[in-house]
């Protein structure tokens, strides 16, 4: 019995050196494209993050107009929080919201949504401003820039960046108003 050996030829040992090289390559280069877009949105992400700090550090803030004593009950819940009602439009099927400002509220808070970038990551500027309704004089503004999106994986929700981050309408309303109200019965 003779043996037969089989010797590959160059042919198809070449054949099989750029399988194997090709094999090896796809998942480099996916690599590669995946890490490159990563690197791309978060630069992104942070680019719109310093951006919106810039506006902010520039237009963003409190500002107060003219500081007003607050004398009446009806805007101050039981743990001394300033609740001033939202001027909103009127819900689906016409009826006002439980928290809208109604005929006869004395203050409103009117706030305006300005979009600066529509694409992911989104952008818009706050502007809230605390109105007194018998002479439409506005008592105070804040002015606020959020970011939201631009991730490069969403498992929960969209990251946010606001600035500035600690002020909200609650002390726009303590900067504004002085309160002054009595207990039931002592006026």
């Amino acid at each position: 019995m003779s043996k037969r050996v089989v010797r590959c030829s160059s042919q198809n040992r070449s054949r099989g050196v750029v399988l194997l090289k090709t094999l090896l390559l796809v998942p480099v280069v996916l690599t590669v494209l995946v890490a490159g877009w990563f690197f791309y949105v978060e630069h992104r992400r942070q680019y719109w993050d310093d951006k919106a700090k810039a506006l902010c550090a520039k237009e963003g803030g409190v500002q107060v107009f003219e500081r007003v004593l607050l004398q009446d009950r009806r805007y101050v819940d039981k743990d001394g929080n300033i609740r001033i009602p939202v001027q909103l439009g009127a819900a689906p099927g016409g009826s006002l919201l439980p928290f809208a400002a109604k005929v006869g509220d004395l203050f409103v808070v009117r706030d305006t949504l300005t979009v600066i970038r529509a694409e992911d990551p989104r952008v818009v500027r706050t502007d809230v401003s605390l109105v007194r309704t018998a002479d439409d004089k506005v008592l105070g503004t804040l002015t606020s820039f959020l970011r939201v999106g631009g991730d490069f994986v969403v498992i929960d929700a969209e990251s946010r960046f606001r600035c500035p981050a600690d002020l909200d309408v609650n002390e726009l309303s303590r900067q504004v108003f002085l309160i002054d109200i009595q207990p039931k019965g002592e006026r």
